[in-house]
């Protein structure tokens, strides 16, 4: 007698390194689970989301929503299912909030060992353009990469340093997109002083000097309505301060150029 298929089971698990195509595995089996009668829930656990949009829907993030008809999507952050859980036990939000949103457990959190992981920069980089070089060749923006890529390590959290790359990819590409003349972003990895450095400079016509100070604080945005909430580099200069690095933003020959900076391996052990 014949044993239960794969979409006879309850829970399945796709997993696997990045690149290798978790993501196209699992939206594969959700339709065909979901075209057998199935109502399917796909689950990403703290990462770049993919499927949604693999099934022609935007991102869901953490709450959960029906992708298309039989199959709903969710996003699972840790910090966010660790609140729901804990409210749910402590009840009081003041109290969880005086408990786990201190500093000293919120310090204590980022330097788990499992939380945090070496990471080789070249591989978080290479699938933050993967998912952005298809809208920059559709609207005809050139995107200049480096020859070879140093061999750098860094401590950090892949998933949360992969948003802040494909945050500044995006607003170099938004910068440029719709003007007239050279449109171009280039990405340049370098070190110093211990540090690794990934700049994206774009061929736009630069930040007004009267807006600069402004640069970074939430909601602030320098697009157009409808456009930009004004929160990504806010929340991409959040991140890289709590991974014991920085955002910097400076103008090479009247062209915008932001970097991410992190501190080396070796120097984020010590710090």
């Amino acid at each position: 007698m014949p044993g239960p298929t794969l979409l006879d089971r309850r829970l399945v698990i796709v997993t696997g390194k990045g690149g290798v195509g978790k993501s196209t595995v699992s939206a594969a089996l959700a339709l065909l689970a979901a075209r057998a009668g199935k109502r399917v829930l796909v689950c990403e656990v703290n990462a770049q989301e993919r499927v949604a949009p693999l099934l022609g829907a935007a991102p869901t993030g953490s709450a959960l929503r029906e992708a298309v008809p039989g199959i709903s999507t969710v996003n699972v952050n840790p910090h966010d299912s660790m609140r729901e859980y804990g409210l749910m036990v402590v009840r009081f939000r003041a109290i969880y909030d005086a408990v786990f949103e201190n500093r000293l457990v919120r310090y204590f959190l980022r330097v788990v060992p499992s939380l945090a992981e070496l990471v080789m920069l070249g591989k978080i980089l290479h699938e933050a353009l993967e998912v952005s070089r298809g809208r920059f060749a559709a609207r005809s923006v050139k995107l200049i990469l480096p020859a070879k890529v140093p061999d750098l390590t860094v401590m950090c959290r892949e998933v949360q340093i992969e948003q802040v790359l494909l945050n500044l990819l995006q607003n170099g590409f938004d910068a440029v997109v719709d003007q007239k003349g050279e449109r171009w972003v280039r990405v340049d990895v370098s070190t110093l002083d211990g540090s690794a450095i990934i700049s994206v400079t774009d061929s736009g016509p630069g930040i007004p000097v009267e807006l600069r100070d402004h640069i970074g604080q939430p909601f602030f945005t320098t697009k157009e309505v409808g456009k930009g909430t004004g929160l990504g580099l806010s929340l991409s200069k959040t991140i890289a301060e709590e991974h014991g690095g920085r955002v910097e933003y400076d103008e090479e020959r009247g062209h915008t150029r932001f970097s991410l900076v992190l501190p080396l391996a070796r120097q984020a052990e010590a710090a």
